[in-house]
């Protein structure tokens, strides 16, 4: 019971401190295909707030659904995902914001 009420209080430290972080943001894409999990991680942009970073995750996410909208390809959307079919395989592109002392890569 102990050990569970520490956990809880350090994840409550953890995620406070990074939703309250005053550097820069970053926002990142990962792409991943789904049928092999293969994938990577690309810096799109540092923005200089967490909400900037919100915006420009969303503006991300229009455009490419706009795009590949425009090349006839089926595509579903959400906030932060993109997905569709190139190829016969399912490609999952995700737009993450980190604080710059985060590197998802690791």
């Amino acid at each position: 019971m102990k050990k569970i009420l520490l956990l809880a209080i350090a994840l409550v430290i953890v995620f406070s401190s990074v939703a309250n972080f005053e550097g820069t943001w970053l926002l990142w894409e990962k792409d991943i295909n789904m049928a092999t999990g293969q994938g990577g991680y690309a810096l799109i942009k540092a923005v200089p707030t967490y909400e900037q970073c919100i915006q420009l995750q969303k503006q991300k996410v229009k455009r490419l659904e706009e795009n590949l909208k425009a090349l006839g390809v089926k595509v579903e959307a959400s906030s932060e995902f993109v997905t569709f079919e190139l190829d016969g395989n399912l490609i999952a592109i995700h737009y993450q914001c980190f604080p710059e002392t985060i590197d998802p890569r690791k």
